[in-house]
């Protein structure tokens, strides 16, 4: 199941972009949000745990269900919504959406922080392409806005995420769990520092103030079908981390200073 979530987007991608048809682009688009659906349905009513770098912990499988019920609502209100005669940038649109909640997946669904700062950092290309998407200036700047102000945002979380790695003992990986299991050997300093970081940069794309800047315009500019991913999915996946930092400061015992 977890693997048809992260296959099945780039399949249908592809498929867009080859086939160049805005009625199979709306119909790949509903089929993936009630696939997505099922998928989350599934996961609620039966915890499995997979090997590697994705799993599905009670914190992700919320997150998912959001996201799951949202993009139900957008893909159907969207085939009726984005009504453009230009094929190709018909195709683009569907393909950066699919593209979009794939990248939102990846980011509640890994157990690595890695892994998640570079899911979300994709959350941003493909999310910039849609609020471009009626190719007016002020929605140009408004993606150009957002890239710069959320990629220097991601910067500082990845600069927090070196941080951390001094933090931990050496030979030791990302992984949430592990992360959890090596709370009472964690330099608490370091921890403290890498913290902040990463609380101003995923911050940052989570909207937080004064780090927002950018998101007015996103809105205004983007479609509603994305504008309404953006509110309700994005910065939900983009508060994942800083929950699960928050919970190892907490472990640490530096809970008072997290808060």
């Amino acid at each position: 199941m977890l693997l048809t979530i992260l296959i099945l987007p780039v399949l249908f991608a592809i498929i867009v972009w080859i086939a160049n048809n805005p009625g199979l682009n709306n119909r790949l688009i509903i089929i993936h949000a009630f696939a997505h659906l099922g998928t989350s349905v599934y996961f609620l009513f039966k915890k499995e745990n997979y090997p590697g770098y994705f799993s599905t912990d009670a914190l992700g499988i919320f997150f998912f269900f959001i996201i799951s019920l949202l993009y139900v609502a957008v893909a159907i209100y969207n085939a009726s919504f984005i009504t453009v005669e230009d094929k190709k940038r018909h195709s683009i649109y569907s393909l950066s959406l699919i593209l979009f909640v794939f990248a939102m997946d990846g980011a509640v669904l890994a157990s690595n922080l890695g892994l998640t700062w570079v899911f979300i950092e994709t959350t941003t290309l493909a999310s910039a392409v849609l609020i471009y998407h009626e190719r007016t200036r002020t929605a140009l700047e408004a993606s150009w806005k957002y890239i710069f102000i959320c990629s220097i945002g991601i910067a500082l979380a990845f600069v927090g995420i070196l941080l951390l790695f001094i933090a931990i003992p050496q030979d030791s990986s990302l992984d949430y769990h592990n992360l959890y299991h090596l709370a009472g050997s964690i330099d608490p300093f370091w921890l403290k520092v890498a913290f902040v970081f990463m609380l101003c940069g995923f911050g940052t794309k989570l909207g937080l103030a004064p780090l927002h800047s950018w998101l007015p315009d996103a809105h205004s500019e983007a479609p509603a079908p994305v504008s309404a991913l953006l509110s309700g999915a994005l910065l939900n996946t983009a508060l994942l981390p800083i929950l699960r930092m928050f919970k190892l400061m907490d472990l640490v015992g530096l809970k008072e200073m997290a808060q």
